[in-house]
């Protein structure tokens, strides 16, 4: 109402912006000075203090040593008692406002005398008024507030005193002898509390009414314009404003408001421009508040983006949490899946752990261990063994395991071990097998190998006994194929001993189904294999046909005869493939009194080219047709079995196989060629390029390269020879010739 009011009034209302409420006996010029410096840094132009003489004049220096002055738009509303210190008329020196006596030594260092006007110059003064009306008279009195009426605050405070202390005494006359005594001031007390103030002017003993002065019903409110008019006139007072009110009886109040109009070189103040924050003005906006300092916006700003980082963290820690549980889920249910679909198809023949006793280890190996044990089908306990996994399979391997036992549950052959149930519901796995009591066949012969050295009848050793666990093999292998499987494993380990002594063929880790559009199987990815049981086709192309196992069912029977003794003896699996590749075979390295047949039996098995190699049928017919073809062949020494007796190398697709003349092929290449079939390699053995001598390595010195030419046309011409004759001629072969062959060997 006092300052420009389109400038003021353009946001639509006039806030206060700061208020600091401090004793004026306890202000100092630093509260001072850092208040002034809250409200200009709020914004605030227009000052209205409360404050006598002492508070004023440090307020006014704070002022001055801030250039908070009418020049730059700061205004000063001060109390009407503070007008002593501005002083009016022509005064002796140059002090126009008095403030030495309260600022000591402050105006030479922060505000002299010519600073301390400058704020001071032009500021206002408000003044109240009361008009009281007399009790006697009934007349209306103007009275100034602050010089005529807090007085009779004071008499009547007097006056409730006296008479209470009148009352006491009245009551008892002892009591001003004893006003020290408890029980005197609580009377006193009591006294003061329940004195009156009636509306009505009439006393009693016992009644005290107000002064005159209280008795108010209307006022005023005056602002003086306090400006500097120069060394000779001081500072003068002009009369801007007056605010009239007045009460009734009934609550209701008449408000009135007069200006006056006066000559003066009064400058109005300008609201001053707003300090921009930059980019950051539309947190004001945001806020509606656009008077808000650039400190506090800024503060604002930076919490606004620490809480934004924060949740924003929270929240990208919550997503990438329940995304990467998500995703942790899908992977286990994906890895999961193969795994329930196996259990489903086991379910028919799942039985619950409390129906599995187990109460021996049979042995240990690298998927788990096998145990002995009893398990209870159709309300009977039978003798079992149970293949578990160990606790820390993989999933992997549990299909791997499971996929195993399912593919045994399909065989039905008296040569085939019979899984009779599986155990899944709890860990470990348990694939339940029948028992078989001897164990495998390696095992069996190895520890009877003493026994069939000594004189007499062992039944271990007696060439019809070993001929049946031959013929047993290839019966079972012969039920494999027939049901379009091969077995990759033929193995004499993997050929278990029952307590009849029959065989039955065991661990199809290896096995793989074949259709009838496709006889083979391509091994193409990493993966354990038995290097010495394994044809050249399989170690060279990695194919596997029913052929392969004919193979390995050779290296078999040579195991049987040597009762378990280990496959080329000490060579490394790396000599094993190379000479594998060259076409050698285990026929230099049988006893020499292995039985003629048998020989050519199995030279045949071993034939270079697959299809040149008789099927599992044809090999128990003829091992059926001589009952006592497959003897024991043993050494005076006993065999050795080196620790990692199984001969398993790691093959990759992309291993370096060597050709003959020292240059490295790769299998991945030869892979690479357009669909190289077993078909190809029909026709691989049958070209004359192709000899058993380029398949050699070259040797450092020619002595052993001829040497191993030599050998290998040989050998060649057998198999050659052999391969050429039909079944019944091997039967026929005397064996003198076939001493006489192995002789030029």
């Amino acid at each position: 109402m006092f300052l420009n009011k389109t400038a003021f009034l353009d946001s639509g209302t006039i806030n206060v912006c700061h208020e600091e409420v401090i004793e004026e006996e306890r202000l100092s010029y630093k509260q001072a000075l850092k208040n002034l410096k809250s409200m200009r840094r709020e914004g605030c132009q227009v000052l209205a203090m409360d404050y006598f003489d002492r508070g004023t004049c440090l307020y006014l220096c704070a002022a001055a040593e801030l250039d908070m002055t009418p020049d730059n738009n700061y205004l000063f509303i001060l109390a009407h008692w503070s007008r002593k210190i501005f002083l009016s008329g022509q005064v002796n020196g140059t002090e126009k406002v008095n403030c030495s006596q309260y600022l000591f030594g402050l105006q030479e260092t922060h505000c002299p005398h010519s600073k301390l006007l400058q704020p001071a110059k032009q500021h206002l003064i408000v003044k109240n008024y009361i008009n009281v009306t007399s009790a006697g008279s009934g007349q209306r009195h103007e009275h100034s507030l602050d010089e005529d009426y807090f007085h009779s605050y004071a008499s009547d405070a007097v006056s409730v005193l006296a008479n209470s202390v009148a009352l006491l005494i009245e009551d008892d006359p002892s009591s001003t002898y004893h006003f020290s005594n408890a029980r005197v001031v609580n009377s006193y007390l009591a006294k003061i509390n329940s004195t009156d103030f009636p509306s009505e002017m009439a006393r009693d003993a016992h009644n005290v009414s107000f002064n005159d002065l209280h008795n108010v019903r209307s006022g005023s409110m005056m602002v003086y314009l306090h400006q500097y008019s120069g060394d000779k006139l001081g500072f003068t007072s002009q009369q801007l404003f007056r605010y009239n009110w007045e009460t009734f009886q009934n609550g209701s109040m008449k408000n009135t408001t007069n200006f006056k109009e006066f000559k003066s070189n009064f400058k109005f103040i300008e609201r001053l421009a707003r300090e921009s924050c930059g980019w950051n003005d539309f947190i004001r906006t945001l806020l509606r508040m656009p008077d808000l300092d650039c400190q506090k916006v800024n503060l604002i700003f930076t919490f606004s983006v620490i809480i934004f980082f924060i949740i924003l963290v929270v929240v990208v820690a919550v997503v990438g949490f329940r995304y990467v549980n998500h995703q942790q889920m899908k992977r286990q249910m994906f890895l999961d899946e193969p795994l329930m679909e196996l259990k489903q198809r086991l379910a028919d023949i799942e039985v619950p752990r409390d129906r599995v006793s187990v109460n021996r280890k049979l042995g240990e190996g690298a998927f788990g261990i096998v145990l002995g044990g009893e398990v209870q089908l159709k309300n009977q306990w039978i003798p079992c063994a149970l293949k578990s996994l160990r606790d820390t399979a993989s999933n992997s391997e549990k299909c791997t395991f499971l996929s195993e036992a399912t593919l045994m549950r399909q065989f039905k052959h008296s040569n085939i071990v019979c899984l009779l149930a599986v155990s899944t519901q709890e860990e470990p796995f348990y694939a339940i097998m029948e028992m078989c009591l001897h164990g495998d066949l390696k095992t069996y012969l190895i520890s009877r190998r003493v026994h069939a050295r000594e004189p007499g009848e062992f039944s271990a050793s007696l060439p019809t006994t070993l001929t049946n666990f031959a013929i047993d093999i290839a019966k079972g292998l012969e039920y494999l194929h027939g049901v379009k499987y091969i077995h990759r494993d033929v193995a004499l380990r993997n050929c278990l001993v029952t307590d009849k002594l029959t065989i039955k063929i065991c661990d199809f880790g290896l096995a793989r189904e074949v259709s009838d559009k496709k006889d083979y199987y391509r091994f193409d990815r990493r993966g354990m294999l038995p290097v010495r049981w394994m044809s050249p086709e399989a170690i060279q192309y990695g194919l596997f046909t029913y052929k392969s196992d004919v193979w390995s069912y050779a290296i078999v029977l040579y195991e049987i005869v040597t009762f378990g003794k280990f496959p080329y003896g000490s060579r490394s699996n790396e000599e094993v493939c190379d000479a594998v590749k060259r076409g050698d075979t285990l026929l230099e390295h049988l006893p020499v009194d292995v039985n003629p047949l048998l020989r050519n039996l199995m030279a045949c098995c071993w034939s270079f080219e697959h299809d040149k190699r008789p099927t599992m049928t044809e090999v128990a017919e003829e091992l059926a047709r001589h009952p006592g073809c497959v003897a024991a062949c043993l050494e005076e020494a006993p065999p050795s079995q080196p620790l990692d007796y199984l001969g398993f190398r790691r093959i990759n697709r992309d291993d370096k196989l060597r050709g003959s003349s020292g240059s490295v092929r790769s299998v991945t290449n030869s892979t690479k060629r357009p669909q190289q079939s077993v078909e190809q390699l029909n026709k691989l053995n049958s070209t004359s390029s192709h000899s058993l001598a380029a398949a050699y390595v070259a040797s450092s010195t020619a002595a052993k390269a001829h040497a191993n030419d030599l050998r290998g046309q040989q050998i060649l011409q057998l198999r050659r020879n052999n391969s050429g004759l039909p079944m019944e001629a091997i039967r026929t072969a005397s064996s003198d010739a076939s001493m006489r062959l192995l002789s030029e060997l």
